[in-house]
């Protein structure tokens, strides 16, 4: 997967100009050392700059811009993942390019907001819409041309925004915005109206203070939740506000170096019986014996709250959920190095199925219910878990498992 791309901003409190990487959420300025957290209603939006002086008006096009982790399961019984990180034109099948290509990592961004006094439209055709055309470019559809059957498909780390890229139309012929080269003609019958649109949205900007003591909060530049030291409270990042966020510590009776966050979630699972730890137990067809009070046990899945490569992020999710961890500590000291949560709660609630999936002992049997199988979050804890560095490694003792620390920066670009 390529480098992030790079966003021109301004600061919002002394305007001292500022470079931002696509994920970034938080940053503070280098010049008045506010800080800031950016996020939006519903998709970020970014525009390419036109070149000075063209010689017609400039106009826009949307591209969505769509980066993470396609997960299958068919009926050759194995997960299959690929890595998506791709642009497609919002205007499908116009005089327009399929996509941008490479243009976006080698020019810089801006936001598409009302300060750059330009008109964005809006892309006729909503995401979900396009879905068909992401999966038909993945590599598993090419392997072979024999049909298979998909039972379950999702998609992890849904990093979704869009890209404006400028155009003009010039003796009937599509001209690119940025080069002022010739595109396309255009045909009898195609319009050379190009698209209406409105002032671009403005971002919801944030200041990095707790809402309850007012002091300075910290995370991650990718990060969703952020930490009040002063007063040890944790904030969420949503599309307007940041809102409080309990979290637990689990017991890891060594002096952990470093705090790796995950989601614990209770589900609701309809169309598979899977509520309880005997559920688990007999699904997994796990070597050992069923006890009574297992029946009435309630099951939690455990989904890592950061972005790793597929492989790892099952087998963590896999482990977890077979463990089953529940001793946690009162941590009334703020955190020492937590690791940013970069992967959103209800991403993490989409994975429930392909989690369960990796889980079947079974699969010829089992596997084509997940066509009917739905998940429901009825309640999700954020949860830290203490880990010693190692090497290269995180480890924890207790559990048993290790994390890379380049899988984690891998990740960073997911």
């Amino acid at each position: 997967m390529g480098s992030s791309w790079i966003v021109e901003h301004r600061c919002t409190q002394c305007g001292a100009p500022i470079t931002l990487e696509e994920a970034d959420r938080y940053f503070a300025c280098p010049f008045c050392r506010v800080r800031i957290c950016l996020t939006t209603d519903d998709h970020f939006r970014y525009y390419l700059q036109p070149m000075d002086n063209p010689p017609e008006e400039i106009f826009y096009v949307p591209f969505w811009r769509v980066r993470g982790i396609w997960f299958i399961c068919d009926d050759e019984l194995e997960i299959k993942s690929s890595i998506v990180d791709a642009t497609y034109c919002g205007f499908h099948g116009g005089p327009y390019p399929e996509s941008l290509g490479l243009r976006p990592q080698a020019l810089k961004l801006r936001f598409a907001g009302p300060e750059s006094g330009s008109i964005f439209p809006e892309p006729p055709q909503e995401f979900n819409s396009i879905f068909e055309r992401v999966e038909g470019g993945l590599p598993h559809n090419h392997i072979s041309n024999l049909p298979v059957r998909v039972f379950h498909k999702s998609f992890l780390g849904e990093k979704v925004s869009i890209v404006y890229a400028p155009f003009f139309l010039k003796n009937r012929a599509l001209h690119d915005g940025i080069l002022g080269k010739p595109l396309k003609a255009l045909r009898d019958g195609m319009s050379n109206v190009p698209p209406q649109g409105s002032i671009g949205r403005p971002l919801t900007v944030i200041p990095a203070m707790c809402p309850e003591c007012g002091s300075d909060l910290e995370g991650g530049r990718d990060s969703i939740v952020f930490f009040c030291r002063n007063c040890n409270k944790a904030w969420y990042l949503t599309k307007n506000n940041l809102e409080r966020k309990g979290f637990l510590v689990l017991n890891g009776n060594q002096e952990a170096t470093s705090y790796l966050p995950f989601w614990r979630i209770k589900a609701q699972v309809d169309g598979l019986k899977v509520q309880t730890m005997a559920d688990l137990a007999r699904l997994a067809n796990l070597p050992v014996v069923v006890r009574e009070e297992w029946e009435s046990t309630g099951l939690f899945f455990w989904v890592p709250g950061f972005k790793v490569h597929a492989s790892l992020f099952l087998r963590l999710a896999r482990l977890l959920t077979l463990h089953q961890p529940g001793d946690f500590v009162d941590h009334e000291e703020p955190l020492d190095a937590p690791q940013p949560v970069s992967l959103p709660v209800d991403d993490a609630s989409d994975s429930i199925t392909v989690i369960i999936a990796s889980l079947i002992a079974m699969k010829k049997r089992i596997w084509p219910s997940l066509e009917s199988v739905t998940i429901s979050q009825l309640h999700a804890d954020l949860v830290y878990i203490p880990f010693q560095e190692q090497e290269g490694d995180y480890f924890n003792p207790s559990l048993k498992i290790s994390v890379p620390k380049n899988s984690l920066k891998f990740g960073q670009n997911l």
